[in-house]
């Protein structure tokens, strides 16, 4: 393999490796597991009638960043009713991001939204205990247009399994400080209000980093590689055309 190539290759593996930086959590409420609020557009409750509830939880970030991934903690039914397994077909949740209202601080513009139709969910191993045991899940989705969000600004995540009326989901609590609440939203209710409870919701968010710098050095480093490959070869190359006009000078002064 000429030096030329191997340069190509070598940068080659530089760009992969920066492009699949992973991203780092830049907010992290971990999971309490002792309940959670309903978080489902349509499920049955105990005496068999159709309801829903939203609900959000505030964050504000303590630098300027740009989120690409959500992961979250829930599990399915309660002992009032509602399925306690996942939707039989897709589950699809509904990622939402807030602005805060300047009147009451509750969730105000939807400034970012998208869909997840079955998002990588793993048991955790953990049972969740709301006078009942149920298995702990933790969802993850990567977000299909990240968004730009400013630091120090309140902002409301609102995550809600939609339809599948046999599944009802389960947001998990989080008591990660500092202590805070979190608003819900229902068939009952005209404007969103808060729980009164004593706990926030169990997420992650991840931003996408800044790029390396063995990254950009390694890049560097292999500019420099490539040139002087590119210098060597040419000196080669010139020798080579030396070589060939002695040996032509000789082959006419013979005989």
């Amino acid at each position: 393999m000429t030096p030329a190539r191997i340069s190509c290759l070598a940068l080659s593996l530089v760009i992969v490796s920066a492009s699949t930086t992973t991203a780092g959590v830049i907010l992290d409420r971990q999971p309490h597991n002792t309940g959670g609020p309903s978080a489902d557009t349509a499920y049955l409750d105990g005496f068999g009638d159709l309801g829903w509830q939203e609900v959000a939880e505030d964050f504000a970030l303590p630098q300027q960043s740009i989120i690409n991934r959500i992961d979250w903690w829930g599990f399915y039914g309660s002992s009032f009713g509602g399925g306690t397994t996942p939707p039989i077909s897709d589950e699809v949740f509904r990622i939402r991001i807030y602005s805060a209202r300047v009147s009451d601080g509750f969730p105000g513009a939807v400034i970012h939204e998208e869909y997840h139709t079955n998002p990588m969910r793993t048991l955790t191993g953990r049972n969740v205990s709301s006078n009942s045991a149920f298995p702990e899940r933790k969802y993850r989705a990567d977000l299909t247009t990240p968004i730009a969000l400013e630091a120090n600004t309140t902002f409301w995540l609102n995550i809600t399994q939609i339809g599948a009326p046999e599944s009802k989901f389960r947001w998990e609590y989080s008591l990660t400080p500092p202590a805070h609440d979190f608003a819900f939203l229902d068939n009952f209710s005209t404007d969103w209000e808060l729980a009164g409870a004593v706990s926030g919701l169990a997420f992650q968010l991840y931003d996408v980093p800044e790029p390396g710098s063995m990254s950009f050095f390694a890049v560097i480093a292999m500019f420099g590689f490539s040139v002087n490959s590119k210098r060597a070869h040419g000196n080669y190359f010139c020798r080579r055309q030396n070589h060939a006009v002695t040996d032509r000078r000789i082959s006419s002064r013979s005989p």
